[in-house]
């Protein structure tokens, strides 16, 4: 796994390299415990969205708008981490043609320490 570190109440911008990021319609934050992002509000995405809950697993997670995050072709997507106040991994999970996929599948994780 590749984690990256970000102590609080850092904001981060990760550049993601794999596949598959063109058309990206959408991207959550999935937080391992209770994160508090202030400029994010948490959705269930198994109840709030029925096309989630036929094609993905069950996760609660952050909706970023599109201010945060950008693709420059299929192999590169960039995503900007808010600043939040509490220790816990976060994956990021994408929607785009393709349907929904982690990046941790990728063997990317994001370690955050407060201090």
């Amino acid at each position: 796994m590749n984690y990256i570190t970000l102590t609080y109440p850092q904001t981060a911008s990760i550049q993601f390299e794999g596949y598959m990021y063109d058309h990206v319609a959408q991207v959550f934050l999935s937080a391992s415990n209770t994160a508090v992002f202030p400029s994010l509000c948490s959705v269930n995405s198994f109840t709030n969205n029925p096309l989630v809950s036929a094609l993905f697993p069950a996760f609660s997670g952050y909706p970023l708008s599109a201010s945060y995050y950008s693709y420059t072709d299929r192999n590169h997507l960039y995503v900007t981490i808010p600043s939040f106040n509490v220790n816990c991994t976060l994956d990021v999970i994408i929607y785009n043609a393709a349907g929904y996929s982690t990046l941790s599948q990728k063997g990317y994780l994001i370690n955050s320490v407060k201090k």
